[in-house]
């Protein structure tokens, strides 16, 4: 039985049955592997050890919770895939940046797509939605996985699915690169806000032949993306490290649309936004 499989509803009061923690979170081993010279830091903006430490927390954090939730402790017991989701992007994108080996990683991302099955509609959205697709196709995920979760897919609404979300859905459940939209969600700001962008990578998306796409593409991860970045490094370093976790300079959405676009390998191996061991 697993521990989702242990709520009951009794009237209008949630309970769950006793058992014993079972503390399913465990990242120590993995740290311990990771400490070794031979992993180095895929990005320079913050040390080894700090990424180690940010691990060392999620651990933590994971296993409190999980422990919490099992004894019927926990306040709103309906929170707690929500809550682990969140820590488990974190402990994906550090674990990638530190160069934890592939399968390690590939197991949190499949953690992750399978908690997705337990959240409420109303949590669900753009956000969630891309990220899920975009690892599950970097990570070459299962797809009896991905099935268990495509009717969440059907919820977001029609005006949150953009271009790269659109390509996303075409690619992987009707195994073809295409889009009816053009626009794309932009990041916006430092709290992970967007707003509506229609020429740059739209530009990428649309160009007629493979040279042109890649060059296009490029020009967006060096003239939008990078500016993007710098103002939000600036924004990290005048608060204090207690109040953001930095997770590296990838990103998984626009590794997963290089690969999609087949965008030249060559032309984006320097940059620090593509997880290019991914490609």
């Amino acid at each position: 039985m697993g521990i989702f499989d242990k709520l009951k509803k009794k009237g209008n009061v949630t309970t769950v049955e006793e058992v014993e923690p079972t503390h399913k979170w465990d990242l120590s081993a993995e740290i311990a592997i990771l400490r070794d010279e031979k992993y180095v830091v895929k990005n320079d903006f913050k040390n080894k050890e700090y990424y180690l430490d940010r691990l060392m927390a999620n651990n933590k954090f994971l296993n409190d919770i999980t422990e919490r939730y099992e004894l019927g402790t926990l306040y709103e017991p309906e929170r707690y895939p929500r809550l682990v989701q969140r820590e488990l992007i974190d402990v994906i994108h550090f674990l990638y940046v530190v160069g934890a080996r592939y399968e390690v990683v590939k197991k949190y991302v499949i953690e992750y797509l399978l908690l997705l099955e337990k959240e409420d509609i109303e949590h669900w959205g753009y956000s969630k939605e891309a990220m899920a697709l975009a690892l599950a196709y970097l990570y070459d995920v299962e797809a009896e996985t991905i099935a268990r979760i495509e009717l969440k897919y059907q919820q977001t609404q029609e005006k949150y699915v953009d271009a790269v979300l659109d390509i996303f859905r075409n690619k992987i459940f009707h195994n073809k690169v295409s889009t009816t939209k053009e626009f794309y969600f932009k990041d916006k700001g430092v709290f992970g806000d967007y707003e509506l962008g229609h020429g740059e990578l739209i530009e990428a998306i649309q160009a007629e032949n493979p040279q042109e796409r890649s060059k296009k593409f490029v020009e967006y991860l060096e003239k939008v993306k990078e500016k993007h970045y710098k103002n939000l490094l600036s924004h990290y370093e005048k608060i204090g490290e207690n109040r953001y976790s930095y997770g590296g300079a990838q990103c998984f959405k626009l590794t997963a649309l290089a690969k999609m676009l087949e965008v030249d390998k060559e032309e984006i191996a320097n940059s620090r936004f593509i997880a290019n061991d991914l490609l």
